[in-house]
């Protein structure tokens, strides 16, 4: 006899559509998303389950470390000379951090329980680098300023070879 015309007498058929997805706020790297009949077949016909492994990638802030999550926090050098207090966005808001007086650049600061949720319900911490930079619009009078502490304070060291 003929084929299903629909299959061609293949048994099945391939089929494109579009799933709208929700992802959870607490998702972990790695974690597995089940979504229900949107599977193959089974040989009786039924649809099975789709699973998804969610894959965690870094963004212009945002990096992976291990479980821990790392984020830059860029400050003035004065604010690290003379300590100052930062909003960082946490899951679920915001928290204020203390740079210390005297902080240097590529310092970690840790705050524990604030990064990503843990497969035993906890969470990780985020690690914040400090890293130094100067407001973008100096005026000639400040960039001199600049100039002339160059001139008189001692070498920086670090970065490759040095």
């Amino acid at each position: 006899g003929e084929g299903c015309p629909r299959c061609g007498g293949l048994g099945h058929t391939t089929s494109t559509r579009s799933v709208d997805l929700s992802i959870p706020k607490d998702v972990r790297d790695g974690q597995v998303l089940r979504l229900r009949g949107l599977g193959q077949p089974a040989p009786g016909g039924t649809a099975g389950d789709l699973l998804l492994r969610l894959h965690l990638v870094a963004d212009d802030v945002h990096r992976l470390r291990g479980d821990d999550v790392e984020a830059d926090l860029v400050v003035a050098p004065w604010e690290a000379l003379d300590g100052t207090s930062v909003d960082v966005q946490v899951p679920g808001g915001t928290a204020t951090v203390k740079i210390p007086a005297g902080t240097r650049a590529g310092e970690r600061l840790r705050l524990r329980g604030q990064g990503l949720s843990t497969p035993g319900g906890g969470r990780s911490d985020l690690i914040l680098v400090v890293r130094l930079a100067l407001p973008k619009d100096l005026t000639d009078a400040q960039k001199e300023q600049l100039r002339e502490l160059g001139k008189s304070a001692g070498a920086v060291r670090g970065g490759v070879g040095r």
